[in-house]
């Protein structure tokens, strides 16, 4: 992580690729010295050390405090990503947990335009470092909050973001607070921040009349809530 001035710049090297990619290489070398005409299994190895070595992803996030942007790059010796996104247009940045793991995280970018930009596409282990760099970021550009307790940052960032979200939604159909009544059913809206999109719901403390005559009146909701 290195700090010049106004400028920022996080680098993370596909250490364990890498290193997996050499160790099948070494196994390949190996093997097959005593192949004795199959070199089916120094094959396989080699190709697999090679693609590893191939697909290993560098990381650079660099945030330029002064040119008010934060620019992602990947690059690979097969591919190269750049994305440069302008602060102002940065709603949150926080850790996106994996659906498929309680465990495993990735740090990404929330737009004003409800975009979410991940710094890497996969997720990995690690909160304590993620946390300690999405953190880091946050509070030299100002976004997502500046000052993050321990463990604390997704509910901080993803509330900065449901900020967003609700002003939105609010000039479509009115402020959360405000109490609309349908058929004399009485109901208001609530926007959240799910996964980077903004999603609203309508609840009523009628529930009771609600559900009778959900069927008549739901459709006359503002067409964003139906």
């Amino acid at each position: 992580m290195d700090t010049q001035n106004n400028i920022l710049t996080i680098r993370e090297y596909p250490l364990n690729e890498w290193g997996f990619g050499l160790l099948m290489l070494a196994v390949a070398g190996f093997t097959a010295v005593g192949a004795n005409g199959d070199w089916s299994i120094n094959l396989i190895a080699g190709l697999a050390g090679m693609l590893f070595i191939l697909v290993g992803t560098t990381l650079e996030v660099q945030a330029d405090r002064a040119g008010g942007t934060l620019t992602i790059r990947r690059t690979s010796l097969l591919r190269h990503y750049v994305r440069e996104i302008a602060v102002t247009n940065i709603a949150a940045l926080q850790l996106e947990r994996s659906g498929s793991s309680s465990s495993s995280y990735r740090i990404v970018v929330i737009t004003k335009d409800n975009e979410t930009i991940p710094f890497r596409i996969g997720y990995s282990s690690g909160v304590s470092a993620k946390e300690g760099k999405a953190k880091r970021l946050q509070a030299f550009l100002g976004v997502g909050g500046m000052e993050v307790p321990a463990g604390g940052m997704l509910n901080q960032a993803t509330s900065a973001a449901r900020q967003v979200f609700q002003e939105e939604q609010e000039s479509l159909t009115g402020p959360e607070a405000e109490d609309h009544v349908t058929e004399e059913v009485h109901w208001k809206t609530q926007t959240i921040a799910f996964g980077g999109t903004a999603v609203t719901r309508w609840f009523s403390p009628d529930q009771n009349n609600a559900r009778a005559g959900s069927c008549s009146w739901f459709k006359r909701l503002p067409a964003r809530l139906a």
